[in-house]
């Protein structure tokens, strides 16, 4: 039944359409020009980070600089290791979200820093992930989490990172929620804002990191060095996405929206594991989801269960690649998964 389920969502996410039409028409005419095949600007386009400063101010209530608190990327993937790079020294250490995407892990690792998985701001660290919503887990941000973070950013001199790859993707009524929007945020960390959720753009790498100038100038230094630029016609056709029509952004928005939203009601990770507490951890953790039923979710955790105790005696694939239970248990081993 699992993975019915598993191979249903992949084949909807397989038969995903791309950007809107006149983003394409958008890098088609521009590839088509002689003069753009040389080196685009190396820190980007300037009418490129004013389009995305443009879209904060309107879609989230956010006034930036583009040409001190904006940096364009290769896709926010790149954003993940170049902020580990940037923000702490090696041998730090970086809080991290777990369960979190497991770049993270790897993004730690080739910084030659340490992990600390989240448990409270009461913790200590050189530098934060945080990702809402949050992936793995759907979760939206808990209110007063960004001003949680700036307080305990300050306390331990501290940078932040706000994976944003899915904030234009809530539901329930909810409203998309930028970290930088929060008072002092700007101050202490960035925000990676990604063109591939909404706007479709996975494949053409194109995203921000937007906040801190320092920070933005360290990465535009470290970019400096490592890349030779984006191309130009996807620049272009990213100025496109964000200046033309954003009624595909609440379309894809709106295709993701489960049947159940509104409806569902929030896990109570006390379920599981006894503690009282557990729900509000669960909050800051990303572990918090609407789901159909406790009855539900009790089933799918006692399959994942299930597979651990399985895999675990076969810890790797053949093909060097860890088995879920290892990957779950030792959360390290995703970095070189």
């Amino acid at each position: 039944m699992y993975l019915d389920e598993a191979r249903a969502l992949q084949e909807r996410h397989a038969a995903e359409v791309g950007p809107p039409a006149h983003v394409i028409e958008a890098l088609a005419e521009s590839a088509a020009r002689p003069d753009v095949h040389g080196y685009a600007p190396f820190a980007g386009l300037p009418a490129l980070k004013e389009a995305i400063a443009a879209r904060y101010a309107d879609v989230y209530g956010v006034e930036l600089d583009p040409k001190r608190e904006v940096a364009v990327l290769p896709g926010t993937k790149t954003g993940l290791m170049e902020f580990a790079l940037c923000a702490v020294e090696r041998g730090g250490t970086i809080v991290l979200p777990d369960p979190g995407y497991p770049d993270y892990f790897s993004a730690v690792a080739l910084a030659g820093a340490r992990v600390a998985s989240f448990s409270g701001f009461d913790m200590s660290g050189d530098a934060m992930y945080l990702n809402f919503p949050t992936n793995p887990t759907a979760t939206a941000a808990p209110d007063g989490v960004f001003e949680e973070t700036i307080e305990w950013s300050r306390r331990n001199d501290a940078w932040v990172m706000h994976d944003f790859a899915y904030g234009d993707l809530v539901f329930d009524g909810r409203a998309p929620r930028s970290f930088l929007a929060a008072d002092g945020a700007r101050d202490v960390g960035i925000e990676l804002f990604s063109m591939s959720k909404s706007y479709g753009m996975a494949g053409w790498r194109l995203g921000f990191a937007l906040g801190n100038a320092e920070l933005v100038r360290r990465i535009e230094n470290l970019q400096d060095h490592a890349f030779a630029g984006i191309f130009r016609p996807v620049q272009e056709a990213g100025i496109a996405a964000l200046t033309g029509p954003q009624g595909s952004v609440e379309d894809r928005r709106a295709a993701y929206e489960p049947p159940t939203a509104g409806r569902g009601e929030r896990v109570d990770a006390g379920l599981i594991s006894g503690d009282a507490n557990a729900a509000d951890r669960a909050e800051l953790l990303g572990c918090g989801r609407h789901v159909g039923g406790r009855a539900r979710l009790q089933q799918l955790a006692e399959h994942l269960l299930d597979a651990v105790e399985h895999r675990e005696r076969r810890p790797w694939t053949s093909s060097g690649r860890p088995h879920l239970g290892t990957a779950i248990r030792n959360p390290m081993a995703r970095a070189h998964g």
